[in-house]
């Protein structure tokens, strides 16, 4: 039986969730200007550093988790601070990074892989959060679905509130295995920011940047920033 915990989006069936889920896209190299690079997702919808598939009974190591600063879009799977962090340490890494991920969404993909496999981890790292991030399952498309504030939301409370309302597990994640280290991301970005670390792809173009929409999504320089800082403070 399929364990929906495991995935950050489920289909009802496996086969037609690697359908969805395992391809390539081609980056739009207009938009990001750091390298050419395929976005590639594994057997559960990850985007692993090598491409490899994740199985319960892997030897672990390091585990990532977060939005998409950490599942690294616009750069390479090699460039998110989950694979600088490999490539520095020589050390095995699974980056559980989903786009739109807030706390919800962690704290299940935490628990439903820790819970799971036989080998636990010997350290997990959680780069979040951005405000008003919550999750729904769709029991019609059997489907979670990640939602942000500036999206349409059919929920019957502002999500805003969404934060106030989950706060209970913001502690639960810092406080889930005594190797666990929460990484403030806003505080992170700001000091990104502050050392001239925050680059993007689509703002080494003015032209660019007034003709397309500007995501936030940051360059190799912020996830070699933030690598170094779990290497050096934590590892």
């Amino acid at each position: 039986m399929l364990n929906k915990d495991l995935y950050p989006c489920v289909k009802d069936q496996p086969p037609k969730y690697r359908q969805q889920y395992r391809k390539r896209e081609r980056m739009n190299d207009e938009l990001h200007l750091h390298e050419p690079f395929d976005y590639y997702y594994n057997n559960f919808g990850f985007r692993s550093i090598n491409q490899e598939d994740y199985d319960l009974n892997d030897i672990n190591d390091i585990w990532c988790f977060g939005c998409s600063f950490t599942q690294g879009i616009g750069v390479s799977r090699q460039n998110c601070w989950p694979g600088v962090i490999q490539t520095k340490t020589n050390r095995t890494v699974k980056n559980f990074g989903i786009g739109r991920a807030g706390p919800i969404t962690t704290y299940r993909l935490m628990n439903g892989w820790y819970n799971s496999v036989k080998n636990k981890p010997k350290k997990i790292f959680v780069l979040g959060f951005f405000p008003g991030r919550t999750e729904i399952w769709n029991d019609t498309e059997k489907i979670f679905i990640t939602q942000s504030p500036h999206e349409t939301m059919d929920l019957p409370y502002d999500p805003f509130e969404i934060d106030s309302m989950y706060e209970n597990i913001i502690p639960k994640i810092k406080q889930f295995t005594n190797t666990t280290v929460f990484l403030n991301i806003l505080k992170i970005n700001k000091l990104a920011h502050s050392a001239g670390k925050f680059d993007n792809g689509r703002d080494a173009s003015k032209k660019l940047k007034e003709e397309t929409k500007w995501q936030g999504h940051p360059g190799p320089q912020f996830h070699e920033f933030v690598a170094d800082m779990v290497i050096n403070k934590y590892l």
